[in-house]
């Protein structure tokens, strides 16, 4: 009953006298339909012959069902519940034969499919079960927005529950159930259920637009500003007791889930199991009351067992992450290359900028990610215009490079990506990589034989260096590092 959309032949033997007419119908619609047939030499008729001493011809047509409609060629007719087909054999002197053939049909579909439970990788689903004589079991059917993942067959008219396995963490499903006897019957309405992002009781996670997000997630003003664009952390597992979403830089006045003011601009929802608490904005975002907002499930914030997870609400565009990419960690590679990475997040009008010092090693002004797609950024997300700019970076010991520009420099490098709002609310982010200020002092030879040499110098202090890397070269050539 897996196989769907669903399809069979109906056969009608006639056997006698040569001439004859035949039909094949359901309810009123023919399928098929032949006259003034001639068995006797002449075959005019698209049977096949089983056997030709007492002119036995069978007649076939294909037949497709998908779950509301039957099928044959061009020919289709709607039906509900079980399926009467009707075989006629014209006798043109009379005595005209007619068989009937009822295929079991589900009339109705099961009603109250519903979510039991779920974890990362399982999803439960109930309904209820259909009478004996309406369905001899269920087919559980399971899609995701790409495909379908699997389909379940579920036999025993009194079964109603399944556990569904082998799903992915973090994903929306779409699921519906029919009943079956001898055929499948119409599906029931569909249900969308979102998989745990994490595993139950130990770690919260937050959904946003049907999507997991890590601990510390940026989140735009313009994105969250109603209940259907909701931040919801969820702590799997458990079932709510309290829980608080709190402003971090004012964690004695957590939001008032029920009103909404200048200085509390948000509303939030909650779900009692799993624990859920859901964030929007229900009026424009103050200055005053962006940034860094923390949840706390099941209990309030006050409770030092709770768990607490972290999102940043933000007003036009902000640098989501500025971080150092494809360093090696083999410190003999000379020059060093690494990239710089700066992602922002946000609104689509702005300009960035990287640089060490005061020197600017990449600069974009006007950036449009609204289709214009004008600065050289990789898009990563476009629902919440985010997007990632990056530099190569060589160093050579003295000298930081990054295309045609390069900066002198001794000990850390200190970069920044700034990030200009026209509006205003203009966001840095800075990122040191630390170096030594100095080289090692007294690097002397300690003895040497015919294929050995042994050197020492002065170490450096533990806060300034955390190891050495020897180079020995020849007159021709670097022989090792």
């Amino acid at each position: 009953m897996t196989v769907y959309p669903q399809e069979y032949k109906l056969n009608c033997t006639k056997i006698g006298h040569y001439g004859y007419g035949i039909s094949m119908s359901i309810g009123s619609t023919a399928l098929a339909s032949y006259t003034d047939c001639y068995d006797d030499g002449t075959d005019n008729c698209p049977g096949t012959e089983l056997d030709s001493f007492t002119n036995r011809i069978r007649y076939t047509v294909d037949i497709t069902w998908d779950g509301t409609t039957v099928s044959s060629g061009s020919i289709s007719q709607s039906t509900t519940g079980d399926q009467m087909y009707h075989c006629v054999l014209d006798n043109p002197g009379g005595a005209d034969r007619t068989r009937t053939l009822t295929i079991k049909v589900p009339a109705t579909s099961p009603s109250s499919l519903t979510e039991v439970s779920k974890t990362t990788t399982t999803i439960t689903v109930s309904w209820s079960a259909l009478d004996s004589s309406d369905a001899d079991g269920y087919v559980v059917n399971v899609t995701s927005d790409t495909d379908t993942v699997q389909t379940v067959q579920v036999e025993g008219s009194s079964r109603n529950t399944i556990t569904l396995n082998g799903l992915r963490r973090g994903k929306t499903y779409s699921i519906t159930v029919r009943a079956y006897q001898q055929l499948l019957g119409p599906a029931s309405s569909t249900i969308s259920i979102f998989t745990h992002c994490q595993q139950e009781g130990i770690y919260m996670y937050l959904v946003y637009n049907k999507k997991c997000y890590i601990n510390g997630s940026y989140f735009w003003d313009t994105s969250v500003n109603a209940v259907t664009e909701a931040i919801s952390c969820v702590l799997p597992g458990t079932s709510l007791t309290t829980g608080q979403w709190v402003r971090v830089a004012d964690p004695d006045d957590p939001v008032d889930c029920n009103n909404n003011s200048a200085s509390n601009p948000f509303r939030c929802t909650n779900v009692t199991s799993p624990a859920t608490l859901s964030l929007y904005l229900a009026q424009s975002l103050p200055a005053a009351q962006e940034g860094w907002y923390k949840c706390c499930l099941p209990t309030d914030c006050s409770d030092h067992s709770t768990k607490i997870i972290f999102a940043n609400v933000f007003r036009y565009a902000e640098i989501e992450s500025f971080t150092i990419a494809d360093l090696s960690p083999d410190m003999t590679v000379y020059p060093q290359e690494y990239k710089l990475n700066c992602t922002k997040i946000g609104h689509y009008g702005y300009g960035t900028s990287m640089s060490i010092g005061s020197t600017a090693l990449a600069s974009y002004t006007d950036c449009y990610d609204d289709g214009a797609d004008n600065c050289p950024g990789t898009e990563l997300d476009s629902f919440t215009n985010r997007i990632k700019y990056t530099i190569n970076i060589t160093w050579d010991g003295t000298t930081v490079s990054s295309g045609s520009i390069s900066q002198s420099i001794t000990g850390d490098q200190m970069y920044q990506c700034a990030l200009d709002n026209p509006s205003g609310a203009d966001r840095a982010r800075t990122l040191t990589l630390k170096v030594p200020a100095t080289a090692p002092s007294s690097l002397t030879e300690v003895n040497k034989t015919t294929t050995t040499v042994t050197v020492s110098w002065t170490a450096l202090d533990s806060s300034d260096a955390d190891g050495y890397v020897v180079n020995v070269t020849s007159d021709t050539d670097t022989v090792q590092t």
